[in-house]
C-alpha cells in the first residue's frame, strides 16, 4: 500500500478540486469586487486537478506490460472507462431534458452527436481526451525502458518550450504564433502522461524539489494576477493566461505532483491511510456524478451559488455527498461497473 499511497491521495486531492472548481463557476460571469477576487482566486488554485489526472494516468498505466498484455489493457480500460462514459452520457441527456428542455424532439443521430460533443453534460469532455491517451499508452509503453526516460525527458522538454513558453510570450508581445510549430507525437494531453510517469519513477533531489515549488507557486500567481489584470481591463474573463497547456497550468500542476509524491504519508495513521486507499477508487464515480448535485441541490435549496458558503462548504457536502451515491452504487453488483468499479 505504501508504494502508492501518495497516488491515492492525489486521485481523492484532484477529485476534489474538480468538484471545488464546479461550485465556483460564477467566475465565468466575471462578478464584481470581492466576489470576482474570490472566485479567481479558487479557479486559479485549484486549476491543478485535471492535469494531475493525467500524470496519474501516466503513473500507473505505462508499465501495464509488466502485469498484461495489450488486449487486457483495453479491455480493462474499456470496463473502467467506455462503460461510465455511456451510461452516464443517457443520464445526462435525460437530466437535460428533464430540467431543461424536454419538449425538443431529438432524433437518434442528436443524441449520438450530443453524447460524442458532451452537450448534456460538458464536464464529460475528459472523457475524449483520456480515450485518446488510453489509445496511444501502447506505443508509449514500447519504448525500451533504458532510454525511456531520456527520451519523455526529450519530448516533455520539446513540447514545454514550443507549447507552452513560446505561445504565451507571442500572446504577451501581441505577435501571432505559428501553432504548426510543435511536437504532433505529444497532441493533447500527452504530455502529461509522460511528466506522470517521470515524476513517479525518477528521484528528484530536494535543492531540485524547491526550485519545482517556487516555478508552480510562480505558474499559479501568473495565472492568478494576469488574469485578474487582464479581465478587470477588459471587463471580461480573459484567458490569456489560462488552459492547460499553458506555462502556468504546467509549472503549477508538475509541483502539485512531486509535492504529493514527496510528502510522508506513510506517518499518518495507518487508518487514516486505509481510508484513503479505500476512498480512492471513488474518485472517477464522484467525478461521474458531482455535477448531477451541483445543478439540483442550488435550485431546490435557495443556495446562493454566488456565496463563498457554497463554493466552500457546499463543495465540500457535494463530494461527501458524491461519495456516498458511489459507495452504494459501488454496492449493487449490477450497477458498479457504471463507476469504474
Amino acid at each position: 500500500m505504501k508504494k502508492n499511497l501518495w497516488i491515492s491521495y492525489a486521485n481523492i486531492a484532484a477529485a476534489s478540486a474538480v468538484v471545488i472548481m464546479h461550485c465556483n463557476g460564477v467566475f465565468w460571469s466575471f462578478p464584481e469586487g470581492r466576489l470576482w477576487l474570490s472566485s479567481n482566486f479558487i479557479e486559479t488554485f485549484f486549476y491543478w486537478a485535471v492535469p494531475v489526472f493525467f500524470m496519474i494516468t501516466g503513473a500507473t498505466l505505462i508499465d501495464y506490460r509488466d502485469r498484461y498484455d495489450t488486449g487486457t489493457f483495453f479491455r480493462k480500460r474499456f470496463l473502467r472507462t467506455l462503460v461510465p462514459f455511456l451510461f452516464w452520457s443517457v443520464i445526462g441527456f435525460l437530466f437535460h431534458g428533464a430540467n431543461i428542455d424536454w419538449s425538443v424532439q431529438y432524433s437518434v443521430k442528436e443524441v449520438l452527436e450530443g453524447i460524442l460533443n458532451n452537450r448534456f453534460m460538458s464536464v464529460y469532455w475528459y472523457f475524449m481526451p483520456l480515450f485518446s491517451a488510453y489509445l496511444s499508452i501502447p506505443l508509449l509503453s514500447a519504448v525500451d525502458k533504458k532510454i525511456r526516460i531520456r527520451v519523455y525527458a526529450y519530448c516533455i522538454s520539446v513540447y514545454f518550450i514550443l507549447s507552452s513558453v513560446l505561445p504565451l510570450m507571442f500572446k504577451l508581445l501581441g505577435m501571432q504564433y505559428n501553432y504548426e510549430l510543435g511536437l504532433p507525437v505529444l497532441g493533447g494531453y500527452l504530455v502529461y502522461v509522460l511528466l506522470g510517469y517521470l515524476i513517479s519513477r525518477c528521484e528528484i533531489p530536494k535543492r531540485h524539489r524547491m526550485v519545482i515549488y517556487v516555478l508552480a507557486v510562480f505558474g499559479w500567481f501568473l495565472h492568478f494576477y494576469g488574469t485578474h489584470v487582464l479581465s478587470m481591463d477588459a471587463g471580461a474573463v480573459i484567458d490569456t493566461f489560462k488552459g492547460y497547456m499553458n506555462l502556468p497550468a504546467f509549472l503549477h500542476a508538475a509541483g502539485v505532483m512531486v509535492l504529493f509524491r514527496y510528502i510522508p504519508w506513510e506517518q499518518l495513521p495507518e487508518r487514516v491511510n486505509q481510508l484513503a486507499v479505500s476512498m480512492q477508487k471513488y474518485t472517477f464515480g464522484i467525478y461521474l456524478v458531482h455535477m448531477y448535485l451541483i445543478m439540483f441541490i442550488p435550485p431546490h435549496t435557495g443556495i446562493d451559488t454566488n456565496s463563498i458558503l457554497w463554493r466552500t462548504l457546499g463543495a465540500a457536502v457535494v463530494y461527501v455527498l458524491s461519495l456516498g451515491i458511489c459507495t452504494v452504487i459501488g454496492r449493487i453488483p449490477v450497477l458498479k461497473k457504471t463507476i469504474g468499479l
